[in-house]
């Protein structure tokens, strides 16, 4: 699959504010790799032609049993410091905290790229600009471009589990402008489009949150980190597609009755933890129930009737009746 080239804007506030001469970040790339010989390589080429090209890459062979141990042996063999993990299956959060622990140290920011996705050719370098421009983030996060798994496009349109930035106000919610890069907890919770293939983690902060939980199963692990990391900082966000996310049907997101359980799963332990007080995070999940929730339930309900799946029409109302009721 040919990688198309990046675009030229990054965004007005980024690009503003943006130091013109200051050191590249220390990035490195962990790639989380399960049986993933039909794509790894042409991942591996995308990493390996970045403008700003990262400092470690360490690829996680999670136990794979086709040829990905092969091929990232190969391919890490061609690079002076990229390195290779093989561990038995642990599972995608376990496989990226062992990524993690085998960089340096000395890495100011980490990229969890999934084993089936790409990286357009200035992907990093407009990450670690966005994270220069906002240094109390956490992270930046770029958009992307949806693929299926021979690499053909899908179109741009969100999922259904997927909404635009938003924020609280005086009024309820509102939607965040492009031009601005702070992305809010409430937008992660409400569902912004931030998955680890577009993300870029200042690694003290994932270092302090305590990483992928592997006990908490997928999908929405990544949010779960997410969300930890959002609690006190902002997200950056780059308004670009820098990404090729590929969607098929070996993917966990793509089994909507594991999607639908699971993300009760992250509700409640969230809920439980963090319903009392007027913290952000409790704040947010509020706003969400009372604004976001009645609007947009009755849309991602119809398209699930639209596409023939009852079963996920009905986990969705039901899901939705649930939060509109809590207080």
């Amino acid at each position: 699959m040919d990688v198309p080239a990046a675009g030229n804007t990054l965004g007005d506030h980024v690009t503003a504010e943006a130091p013109r001469r200051q050191t590249p970040l220390r990035v490195g790339v962990v790639i989380p790799a399960f049986d993933a010989g039909a794509w790894l390589s042409t991942t591996l080429a995308s990493v390996r032609g970045q403008s700003l090209p990262p400092d470690e890459v360490v690829i996680v062979d999670d136990g794979s049993r086709d040829d990905t141990l092969r091929l990232a042996q190969r391919e890490a063999a061609r690079e002076e410091r990229w390195s290779v993990v093989d561990q038995p299956n642990r599972g995608v959060a376990a496989a990226r905290n062992a990524g993690f622990a085998a960089l340096g140290t000395d890495l100011e920011a980490v990229m969890f790229l999934d084993a089936d996705d790409q990286l357009l050719p200035r992907a990093l370098e407009r990450l670690a600009t966005a994270c220069r421009a906002v240094p109390e983030a956490a992270a930046a996060y770029c958009s992307m471009h949806l693929v299926d798994d021979r690499g053909a496009a899908l179109g741009d349109g969100p999922a259904d589990y997927w909404r635009p930035r938003l924020r609280r106000s005086r009024l309820g919610v509102r939607r965040i402008p492009d031009a601005d890069p702070r992305t809010p907890f409430l937008a992660i919770w409400a569902g912004a489009a931030v998955i680890p293939s577009v993300t870029l983690i200042r690694a003290p902060m994932f270092r302090a949150a305590g990483g992928f939980d592997p006990d908490f199963g997928q999908p929405f692990e990544d949010m779960d980190l997410f969300l930890r990391l959002a609690e006190n900082r902002p997200f950056a966000y780059v308004p670009e597609r820098l990404v090729l996310y590929r969607r098929h049907a070996e993917q966990s997101t793509a089994k909507a009755d594991v999607v639908h359980a699971q993300q009760q799963k992250l509700e409640d332990r969230w809920r439980a933890a963090r319903a009392e007080g007027a913290s952000e995070a409790s704040e947010s999940m509020r706003a969400l129930n009372r604004w976001v929730t009645p609007r947009d339930a009755p849309g991602a309900v119809a398209r699930a009737v639209t596409r023939g799946d009852p079963r996920a029409a009905v986990t969705i109302a039901g899901g939705a009746v649930r939060r509109i009721l809590r207080p």
